[in-house]
C-alpha cells in the first residue's frame, strides 16, 4: 500500500485556474469519504430532495466548490466540511450508484470553529438553502458563540425581528417545527403559539389551529388568533413593506417618519422598549 503522502497526492489534484480562485486555494478530491461531515456543525436537516442534484452532478459535475478546512490528525478524512453538505451527500449517492468519475472541487480555508460555522451559515442563507427551523438552530448556535441579536442581524444582513423570531422558533415543540417546515403554518403563527403556550401544550393547540384553518395557510393567522386568544403579529416581510411605504411617503417630515417607524417596530416586537423611549425623547425634545 502506498504511503498516505502519495495516496493523498493521487486523490487530491490541483485544479486549473478559474477567476477569483488561485491554484493554491483549490483542489479536486476524488473520494467523498475523505471529507468529514462534523456532527452538529452543519445546518441543513432536510436532504429529501437530492435526486435532481445527483443527476445534474453526474452529467455536468459540481459547479460551486465545497468549502473545507484541514482535519488534522484524521488520516482517513483529512478534510472537515464547512459548507456544501447537500452537494457532498449527492456525490456519495452518485459514487454508490457507480458514477465514480465525479470529482469534488474544494476550497481549503484556514479558519477556527467559530469562523467556519459563520461561513457555513452565511453561504446557506445567501443560497436560501435553509428552512426557517434550520435557520433558528443556526441563530441559537451563534448565540452560544457569544453574538447578540444585533450582531447576528448585522452579520447575516437580516433585521432584529428576524433573529428574535428564529430564537423563539427554536423553543417550539417538534410538531410545531414540522408544521413550519412543511408549510402548514407561517413562521409568525408558530412564534405566537410558542410565546402563548408551554411546549407540552403546543401540539394540541396546533391541531386546533390546523382544524380551523382547514388546510389554508392564509387562514392560519386568524385561526391562531382565535385559538390562542392573541392577534398574530405580521411577519418580517410585512414590516419591510411598511418600512418602504413610510420611507417613501410624500410630505411626511423625516423626523415623523423615523418616529412612526420606531413605534411600528416596537409594536411588532423588533425595537426594545427602552430604545423606543429614548428615541421618542430625542425626537420630541423641544428647543
Amino acid at each position: 500500500m502506498l504511503p498516505l503522502y502519495y495516496l493523498t497526492k493521487r486523490v487530491i489534484k490541483m485544479a486549473t485556474k478559474i477567476d477569483g480562485v488561485s491554484k493554491s486555494d483549490m483542489f479536486f478530491v476524488d473520494d467523498p469519504n475523505m471529507i468529514q461531515i462534523v456532527e452538529g456543525f452543519n445546518h441543513r436537516e432536510d436532504f429529501s430532495d437530492l435526486q435532481n442534484l445527483v443527476d445534474s452532478i453526474v452529467q455536468r459535475g459540481i459547479d460551486t466548490p465545497l468549502h473545507v478546512r484541514r482535519n488534522r490528525g484524521n488520516k482517513e478524512q483529512p478534510f472537515a466540511l464547512i459548507a456544501g453538505e447537500r452537494r457532498l451527500r449527492a456525490v456519495h449517492i452518485a459514487h454508490d450508484n457507480g458514477s465514480t468519475h465525479v470529482r469534488i472541487p474544494v476550497i481549503v480555508k484556514q479558519v477556527d470553529d467559530q469562523q467556519a460555522f459563520e461561513d457555513s451559515v452565511i453561504e446557506n442563507i445567501e443560497r436560501k438553502n435553509l428552512n426557517h427551523v434550520e435557520e433558528s438552530n443556526a441563530v441559537i448556535r451563534m448565540g452560544q458563540f457569544g453574538y447578540t441579536v444585533k450582531e447576528v442581524a448585522n452579520r447575516w444582513n437580516r433585521s432584529d425581528q428576524w433573529v428574535r423570531e428564529r430564537q423563539i422558533l427554536a423553543e417550539a415543540h417538534s410538531e410545531v417545527k414540522r408544521a413550519v417546515v412543511t408549510k402548514k403554518i407561517p413562521t409568525d403563527v408558530a412564534v405566537s403559539l410558542v410565546k402563548a403556550k408551554d411546549q407540552n401544550k403546543q401540539p394540541d393547540e396546533l391541531k386546533k389551529i390546523l382544524a380551523k384553518a382547514q388546510g389554508s395557510k392564509k387562514k392560519a393567522r386568524k385561526a391562531a388568533a382565535t385559538v390562542i386568544g392573541k392577534v398574530v403579529r405580521p411577519g418580517v416581510r410585512d414590516l419591510d413593506r411598511v418600512r418602504m411605504a413610510v420611507t417613501g411617503a410624500v410630505g411626511l417630515p423625516e423626523a415623523d417618519k423615523e418616529l412612526l417607524l420606531a413605534v411600528l417596530e416596537y409594536t411588532l416586537g423588533e425595537l426594545p422598549e427602552e430604545d423606543l423611549g429614548t428615541f421618542i425623547d430625542v425626537l420630541c425634545k423641544q428647543d
